[in-house]
């Protein structure tokens, strides 16, 4: 019958010796194999906070980070926000206003032709010419207007992106005027965008005339940097320093339409109409704008 055999206490030994080498040596293979991945750890995900932009108009642009549409007019009423810095922008203006019977009859024209330039820190300045023609076409009047912009934040910092405007215009014949405004607008979905601006007119000399105008605008996107149709309005009430309370209040609004040939330029019309008494039967603006 075969017997059990005992090891010897030197075998033993060999043996442990080897058993607690091959376990160190595994232990060095593995510190130096990366961990196998968890779970939690396999690929890499990015989580954007903002979804992408739906419109080419609305890439972000500039130091501001301001959409694209900003970077040129969207409103013939309403300005919105200030140029990018180092953009520029030829405007030309012409508004024909129609009298009512009452007030007898005949459209009077104005006309502008200005340059706004995007500056550092959102800044903008602005220069135009003025012509105006009265309803009969005796008497042309030329002068000029200045404007200083500052917008307080990037775009969508603060809550419809207010912008501080002050300008100063000079026609002859007629009181300097000084025209603070406050500018606001935004995205109210993709595709659809909104202005407001609130100023005054404040002559400082003559009658001492304060106009306050309240102007408000929507825009949609038919195609994208293209073609665009929205409605527009403006509210103004002037009060004289020798009737003051005796107000004079004008209300007029009608769709408009804003439509770009080419990445430079772009064309805008809108037909207002007036309503209530001190209102203009109607009014019809026009612009012409080139981008640099």
């Amino acid at each position: 019958m075969l017997q059990p055999t005992s090891s010897s206490p030197t075998s033993l030994i060999a043996s442990t010796a080897v058993a607690v080498g091959a376990v160190t040596l595994a232990s060095a293979g593995w510190s130096s194999i990366d961990p196998p991945p968890q779970r939690w750890q396999l690929g890499e995900v990015v989580v954007e906070d903002e979804r992408a932009p739906a419109l080419a108009e609305q890439d972000l642009v500039g130091p501001a980070m301001q959409p694209k549409w900003t970077s040129g007019r969207r409103f013939l009423t309403t300005d919105v926000y200030v140029l990018p810095e180092g953009h520029a922008a030829f405007e030309a203006f012409a508004t024909a206003s129609i009298a009512r019977d009452r007030d007898g009859g005949g459209t009077a024209w104005s006309f502008s032709e200005g340059i706004g330039i995007g500056l550092p820190n959102r800044f903008q300045l602005e220069f135009a010419l003025l012509q105006d023609i009265d309803a009969g076409g005796d008497h042309t009047l030329g002068g000029a207007e200045f404007e200083a912009r500052w917008a307080i934040a990037d775009w969508n910092q603060v809550w419809g992106n207010p912008t501080l405007a002050l300008g100063f215009e000079t026609l002859a014949a007629r009181p300097d005027v000084i025209e603070p405004r406050l500018l606001l607008g935004g995205e109210i979905c993709d595709g659809w965008f909104w202005g407001a601006d609130l100023g005054l007119g404040w002559e400082l000399s003559g009658e001492r005339e304060v106009e306050y105008e309240l102007t408000g605008a929507v825009s949609h996107t038919i195609i994208d940097e293209r073609l665009a149709v929205g409605l527009e309005s403006i509210l103004t009430t002037a009060d004289r320093a020798g009737a003051r309370g005796d107000l004079d209040t004008a209300f007029l609004v009608g769709p408009s339409v804003q439509w770009r040939p080419s990445a430079r330029a772009s064309l805008r019309c809108a037909p207002l109409v007036g309503i209530g008494g001190d209102s203009p039967a109607a009014e019809f603006r026009f612009n012409f704008e080139w981008e640099f």
